[in-house]
């Protein structure tokens, strides 16, 4: 085998490139509780993952094994940079016929892993290298394509390679120099190491699903606990406000019954008074209510009428009265505000 430099460059920013998750804001270190969205609402595999970090395993993953490697979303638009393409794949990409044939063989590659939902390899439809496509499917959503390959499995031959330069329009001597640079390796070995990084991607892919719906559950929460204070706060102002109205009729309520036994004490001074008026009185009197029954009588007057209190006090005037009260009644009179002698 072959040893192709491959050299892995860590400090490769696509942030800008890829916004990786919307659900995290890299500038403050923490989560954004509002742009936070359900885990099945249409995510993607940069929901999932850092960008930063995915590429970082992708190009030590492809230049440790000796494959080419990049990742793609399902309308073909890359996700992560091209990590140890071959120098024979960069040359053919430089002409439009070779990157169209490149392009061709990749779309329908990425049809067969879409329809079986696991990878699938053929030889490439520009010089005949071996690729595979591997789908990145998450709880039952596939996410992306891991495009693998750019394998030379010891087949390809210096005359196929000369004569597809000529198709194309390449530089024959450009093309076979960077053939003796392609990624050697068996069938066999290559099998594997689909194998492996595609169960690779899948699981950090799970993972990085599982932190989503966590962070989600937790947004959940956060929402809830801030809905549940909202309300407590609103009931303890709204309690707050009804207390001091309680307060307020309660207030009002003591003065009224402190006015109404202020005028119960008055009344009853009032009436005791009558009542030591009208005993000790040296003449008749009598007094009545509006409508003529009497209401209280001197002693005098149960003297001269020969009647006891008893027997007059709610009783109608009438059965006492004589002129003028026949011929006018003086409570009429009054009511009409004329006075009477």
């Amino acid at each position: 085998m072959r040893y192709v430099p491959c050299p892995i460059t860590r400090t490769r920013n696509l942030t800008t490139r890829a916004q990786w998750c919307d659900c995290y804001d890299p500038n403050r270190n923490q989560l954004k509780l509002p742009s936070i969205r359900k885990p099945e609402a249409n995510i993607k595999l940069v929901d999932l993952i850092d960008v930063n970090h995915l590429q970082n395993l992708q190009d030590s993953f492809a230049c440790a094994v000796g494959v080419g490697a990049t990742i793609r979303d399902l309308d073909g638009k890359p996700i992560t940079g091209p990590s140890n393409y071959c120098s024979l794949c960069k040359v053919i990409h430089g002409y439009e016929k070779g990157r169209q044939r490149c392009i061709k063989s990749g779309r329908l590659l990425g049809v067969k892993a879409r329809n079986s939902v696991k990878p699938a390899s053929q030889k490439c439809l520009s010089v005949g290298l071996i690729d595979t496509v591997a789908p990145i499917v998450v709880d039952g959503m596939h996410l992306a394509n891991l495009l693998l390959g750019q394998i030379n499995d010891g087949r390809l031959e210096r005359k196929h390679v000369e004569k597809f330069s000529v198709e194309i329009g390449a530089d024959v001597n450009q093309m076979l120099e960077a053939f003796e640079h392609t990624h050697q390796m068996t069938l066999e070995r290559f099998e594997h190491v689909v194998e492996f990084s595609w169960l690779f991607a899948k699981e950090i892919s799970e993972l990085g699903y599982h932190n989503l719906k966590l962070k989600y559950d937790v947004h959940r929460l956060t929402l809830s606990e801030a809905q549940l204070q909202q309300t407590q706060e609103l009931l303890e102002e709204q309690v707050k406000q009804r207390t001091t109205e309680l307060r307020k009729v309660n207030e009002d309520l003591s003065e009224f019954v402190r006015q109404t036994e202020e005028t119960a004490e008055e009344l009853r001074q009032q009436n005791e008074t009558l009542e030591r008026f009208l005993s000790t009185a040296a003449t008749s009197i009598f007094t009545v209510d509006a409508s003529k029954k009497v209401t209280s009588v001197s002693d005098e007057f149960c003297l001269i009428t020969g009647f006891t209190k008893e027997e007059l006090i709610g009783g109608s005037c009438s059965k006492f009265a004589d002129s003028p009260c026949h011929e006018v009644c003086g409570i009429s009179e009054l009511r009409k505000g004329q006075s009477i002698l």
